[in-house]
């Protein structure tokens, strides 16, 4: 049955409902639930987040449950690297995007500069506040172009870093190297 809403847009409730009950994704996703639970609460040495992924992984790939996927609904993850679009600039635009944009920058900038001190408090060292806002700001302009979006330093991924670092240096380069591959 669909219903009108008030602003003439149709629900497609009966859709949704017969979507649920005839897709098994649900299932697998309780399924896979319950096994996290149950190892948490009867095995505690196990990884329940683990062993509910692999075995809702496996029971999808040797049953042949017919789930969406990534591949199936989107048509799979990029294999390439993607190609450099210039956007038209609409200088009647500039006005409306100065405020969001210096929004995002100074928000950013406080980031990556706390992400930054915290690093240098666990490895005793000294950062160039100069070089970490002129890197981010020049990353921050071209990745657009690629299709990517503005990002900060992150507090998570200096951490570990910092205190293998303290040890030796090549640590440093897995993370960057992780997150391009």
């Amino acid at each position: 049955m669909e219903l009108l809403l008030t602003h003439g847009y149709r629900s497609r409730s009966s859709s949704f409902a017969n979507t649920l009950l005839n897709n098994l994704s649900p299932i697998v996703g309780v399924t896979c639930l319950a096994i996290m639970i149950g190892c948490v609460r009867f095995f505690k040495k196990v990884p329940g987040a683990i062993v509910g992924c692999f075995g809702a992984t496996a029971a999808v790939a040797f049953l042949h449950i017919p789930i969406e996927t990534i591949g199936t609904r989107f048509g799979g993850i990029p294999t390439g690297l993607p190609h450099l679009s210039v956007p038209a600039l609409k200088p009647s635009l500039l006005l409306h995007l100065l405020s969001p944009a210096v929004t995002i920058a100074m928000l950013g900038a406080i980031e990556s500069l706390m992400s930054a001190v915290v690093s240098d408090r666990m490895s005793h060292d000294k950062h160039n506040p100069n070089v970490e806002l002129i890197a981010q700001g020049v990353a921050n302009v071209f990745s657009p172009l690629f299709g990517g979006l503005p990002a900060t330093g992150a507090i998570a991924a200096p951490q570990p870093i910092s205190v293998r670092a303290q040890k030796a240096r090549l640590p440093g380069w897995f993370t960057p190297l992780r997150s391009w591959l």
